[in-house]
C-alpha cells in the first residue's frame, strides 16, 4: 500500500482493478478545510490521462508493473512475437494487447514494454527519438539514428 502523501511522477497504483501511473501530482492545502492531493493519472491498460483528487493520506495498493527490454521480431496470424533481450524467450501479444503502438513497430525494432499484472494490455516505451515519414500513402518508422 502506497499513501498519496508518497505520490511520485512514475509511481503505479492499483484504482478499480486498473493499474494507474501517476503523471503529475499536487498536495493542496487550503486555509479551511482539509489537505488534498489533486494527481494527474495515465491508465497503463488504456492509455487515458484523467485527473483525479484523493484525500490527504488515502492509501491505495501499489500495482505490480513487469517491464522487461524486448525486441520485436516478426508479425504472425494476427500475433506480434517479441523476443526478450535477456532470457531470449519469445511472448506473442494480440492486436487488441499492443493498441495503437502496432502502427509504430518495424521488425528487429528494441523497445521496452510494460505489462501491467493484468495481461489484456501493454505499454510499448519506444526508442528515442523515432523519425516518421509517408511513402506512397504508407507510414514507415524508424530511430532517428541507428
Amino acid at each position: 500500500m502506497i499513501s498519496t502523501n508518497e505520490f511520485k511522477t512514475h509511481v503505479t497504483v492499483t484504482i478499480d482493478g486498473d493499474a494507474w501511473q501517476v503523471v503529475e501530482f499536487q498536495h493542496v492545502k487550503p486555509g479551511k478545510g482539509a489537505a488534498f492531493v489533486r494527481a494527474k493519472m495515465r491508465n497503463m491498460c488504456t492509455g487515458a490521462v484523467v485527473e483525479r483528487t484523493f484525500n490527504a493520506g488515502e492509501r491505495l495498493p501499489k500495482a505490480h508493473i513487469d517491464r522487461r527490454a524486448m525486441q520485436y521480431l516478426y508479425e504472425s496470424d494476427g500475433n506480434y512475437v517479441f523476443m526478450d533481450n535477456e532470457t531470449y524467450e519469445q511472448s506473442e501479444l494480440t492486436k487488441e494487447q499492443l493498441g495503437n503502438a502496432i502502427n509504430f513497430l518495424k521488425e528487429i525494432m528494441d523497445g521496452k514494454i510494460m505489462i501491467p499484472s493484468r495481461m489484456d494490455a501493454v505499454r510499448i516505451l519506444f526508442p528515442s527519438p523515432l523519425k516518421c515519414s509517408r511513402t506512397n500513402g504508407t507510414k514507415t518508422t524508424s530511430p532517428k539514428n541507428p
